[in-house]
Formats: C-alpha cells, sequence, structure tokens
C-alpha cells in the first residue's frame, strides 16, 4: 500500500507543476502583447506628425482613474505631433530618474497650446549637482515655439501614486521671482491639474527635434518582449526540471513502498 508521503509528493509535484507552467504561459502572453505594442510604436514612428490642436485629447482629470474602461494608457504613445506652443514660467522636476547612471530629474514645462489648452512639455533630464535643496537649472522655452514631438504619459506607480510637490530653488533663475520650480515624485497629471486648478491635457510632449539640447530618455513600456519571452523560457525550464527531479523522488518512493508490502 502507498504510503501518505507518496500521495503528499505526488499532489505536490502536480500542484507546483501547474503553476510554474502557468507562470510561463503568462509570461508568454505578455510578450506577444509586448510585440504588438513595439509594432504599434514603430508604425507611430514613420506616421506624419499631427497638428496637436486638432487632436481630441481628453483631460488628465477625466483619465485620472486608471480602473475607468475607458483609460487607455496606449490611446497616444508615442503619437508624433507638431504643436505651436506658449510658455508658462511652472516647470516640474521628476524625481528619482536614471539616465546612463546618472540620478536626477525629468524636467517638465507646463505650456498652453495654440487653441489655448494647458500641456506639458519634457525639457530633458538634468543630473542631480550638489545638495538635493536645490534643483539643477534647465533652460526653459521664454517664448512662442513650434515643437515637434511624441506623446506619452508615465504609468502610475503601484506603489504609491501621491505628487509630494515641493517648491525650491534652482542653480541659477531666468527671471528672478517670475519662474517657480516644484520637485514632484510622481508624474500624476490629474492631481497637477488639481494643484494647477485647470484643465491640463493627460498626455506629454517629449521633443524629437532637437528643441531643447538636452538627454530625452525614451522607454514607454517597462520590458520589452523579449525579457518576458527569457522570462517565460525560464519558468517552463523551473517547471520541466523540477518535474524530473520529482518523478525520480516518487519513483523511489513507489520502489520503497512496495518492498516494504512484500
Amino acid at each position: 500500500m502507498l504510503s501518505g508521503w507518496f500521495w503528499a509528493a505526488l499532489i505536490l509535484t502536480v500542484v507546483v507543476f501547474s503553476l510554474l507552467v502557468k507562470l510561463g504561459f503568462w509570461q508568454w502572453e505578455r510578450g506577444v502583447e509586448k510585440q504588438d505594442i513595439e509594432s504599434m510604436l514603430v508604425e507611430r514612428a514613420q506616421q506624419l506628425p499631427a497638428q496637436l490642436s486638432e487632436l481630441d485629447i481628453p483631460t488628465a482629470a477625466a483619465t485620472g482613474n486608471t480602473d475607468d474602461p475607458q483609460y487607455d494608457y496606449y490611446a497616444f504613445l508615442g503619437f508624433p505631433v507638431l504643436a505651436n506652443l506658449q510658455p508658462e514660467p511652472i516647470l516640474f522636476y521628476l524625481d528619482n530618474q536614471t539616465v546612463d547612471g546618472k540620478v536626477g530629474y525629468l524636467v517638465y514645462q507646463l505650456m498652453r497650446d495654440s487653441v489655448g489648452r494647458r500641456i506639458l512639455i519634457e525639457l530633458g533630464f538634468a543630473p542631480v549637482v550638489g545638495s538635493r535643496d536645490v534643483l539643477p537649472f534647465v533652460s526653459p522655452f521664454t517664448g512662442n515655439k513650434k515643437v515637434r514631438g511624441r506623446l506619452y504619459q508615465k504609468q502610475p506607480n503601484p506603489l504609491g501614486n501621491m505628487l509630494y510637490l515641493e517648491t525650491l530653488s534652482t542653480l541659477q533663475e531666468v527671471k528672478a521671482g517670475v519662474y517657480t520650480y516644484h520637485r514632484i515624485q510622481n508624474l500624476n497629471l490629474a492631481d497637477l491639474a488639481e494643484w494647477l486648478s485647470q484643465p491640463l491635457l493627460s498626455w506629454v510632449i517629449q521633443p524629437t527635434d532637437g528643441s531643447t539640447g538636452n538627454v530625452h530618455p525614451w522607454k514607454p513600456i517597462s520590458m520589452n518582449s523579449n525579457k518576458h519571452f527569457g522570462y517565460s523560457m525560464q519558468w517552463f525550464s523551473m517547471a520541466v526540471v523540477f518535474a524530473l527531479i520529482m518523478l525520480v523522488v516518487v519513483r523511489r518512493m513507489f520502489k520503497s513502498s512496495r518492498k516494504e508490502a512484500l
């Protein structure tokens, strides 16, 4: 008669093997999804840019709830645009950004498009210099600007999406007392709109025409398809190795039980 340990080992094998295989298929499906997104981004990069003023872009307040079925992170992701912009003297520094091993900020300036809608434009990356109590200087736009770029937004941080807005000074002023500089921990556009007490478009412009002279990191998706496929194969391999090990263990237990029964 087979012992309880034998059946326990058999059940454990089936459960763990099934879980590992399920994780493998989940990563594979995520890889296929990311492939579709990557293909979409390539296609959009080849499109002629559209006039920003002609696009029906929702405001940030309307898309602030990511559980809303109408929320679509990929609706305008990477979409090429041309924009005639009027700058406003408000800059936001997104904290804890890394480019080429340097830690710093992604800097944004508040702008108005040709039909009066407010939108943020990315001024680029600025590494931390000296004390964190003073923000690194990034030259803002000071006059009407025609910009060619692409749209994006940051996906919500699952660990917390609060602004934690702080008003600080910079190492250099353009016009003393005119510009204001604010450090934020998350690019929560809905909360920014509430803080500004004015509507704000739910997408950000990243210039692609060299108009700022700064580095503009482009990472529209957190993990590419190849990584997902790689993780998928790791899970499948773990499932096979685990099954082989447990097969040997169960076989030995089965033989041991038969000998005891004789």
